[in-house]
């Protein structure tokens, strides 16, 4: 999808305001997200000669903390989508000296503009008040319900992530749901690898408009029938799709530069953690299902070696 005009014009623009974008889409990327980044840095790479390159070791992570800081504790990610915008706008500032006041300013206008999370974490913030204001500290939880009419234009949107209570008995939550909490010391919640808004929360710059990623529910299209088939869209063809260039289509995900390189890490390092979970969660049938391959063949058929 074609980010908000603003955003645009720093990624195809050869003004100042331009260049230090590209130059810094990392930075300016986490500055506006929704969500940190967590992972150990490979230095053996980075500190070597040649291109700048993202390589981890280890796990990566995407977490999110609770919607309110702690007192004397100042705003980040999130929490500064619920602060007037001039007050987020300074501390954006003064966490990031090293980069361009008013090019945060023009990313930051854009996507409480365009963005859809920001209206939800307005929305989960309010019930959380309401709820403290009962003194009940349920937490909110981001659920996903994909739509039952998924036809071949109609992709997933970020109307399909609704803000609830599951606390109180009236909706039932997902394993995957986002938690949010309004305050507290919960520390940093991991946000599952499978959840439809793992990307559009940490990746504001690739996905302004907040384009949903992969979820397990997600099917293949038979383009022979013109349906949705019954085969399950993988992780790995899911980012497949994604990084393909079109020429009809402005790709947001190719120009991200640096963040660019992080988003291709971000996508092995899911996709593989998303393979180890599979393996783990069905060790039993994998057993089976080797045995049988084994009674299959017969000794006869083995050999002598």
């Amino acid at each position: 999808m074609t980010p908000p005009p603003p955003i645009q014009a720093l990624y195809d623009g050869n003004d100042d305001r331009s260049k230090s974008f590209r130059a810094k889409t990392r930075v300016y990327n986490a500055a506006n997200a929704f969500t940190s980044l967590g992972a150990t840095l490979d230095t053996r790479v980075l500190s070597g000669r040649g291109p700048t390159s993202f390589t981890i070791h280890g796990e990566l992570r995407h977490r999110t903390r609770s919607l309110m800081p702690l007192p004397n504790q100042e705003a980040s990610y999130a929490q500064l989508y619920i602060y007037d915008p001039n007050s987020a706008l300074d501390i954006r500032n003064r966490r990031n000296p090293k980069l361009r006041r008013d090019v945060l300013g023009t990313i930051q206008d854009s996507l409480l503009q365009v963005n859809p999370f920001v209206g939800k974490f307005h929305q989960a913030h309010a019930i959380l008040n309401q709820l403290a204001e009962r003194e009940q500290t349920l937490p909110a939880h981001l659920h996903y319900s994909p739509s039952t009419d998924r036809r071949r234009y109609n992709l997933p949107t970020a109307d399909e992530i609704a803000v609830i209570i599951p606390g109180d008995g009236t909706k039932a939550s997902g394993l995957r749901d986002i938690i949010l909490h309004r305050r507290g010391n919960n520390g940093l919640m991991r946000i599952n690898e499978c959840h439809p808004a793992y990307l559009p929360l940490h990746y504001v710059l690739l996905f302004p408009q907040g384009e949903l990623g992969w979820g397990p529910d997600f099917k293949q299209w038979d383009v022979s029938n013109d349906e949705a088939s019954t085969d399950r869209l993988t992780k790995l063809q899911f980012y497949s799709h994604r990084l393909f260039e079109r020429r009809i289509e402005y790709s947001t995900i190719l120009r991200g530069g640096k963040l660019f390189q992080e988003f291709l890490v971000d996508a092995w390092a899911s996709t593989e953690q998303n393979r180890l979970t599979f393996y783990k969660m069905n060790q039993g049938k994998l057993r089976v299902e080797l045995y049988e391959d084994l009674k299959d063949i017969g000794p006869d058929e083995l050999g002598p070696n």
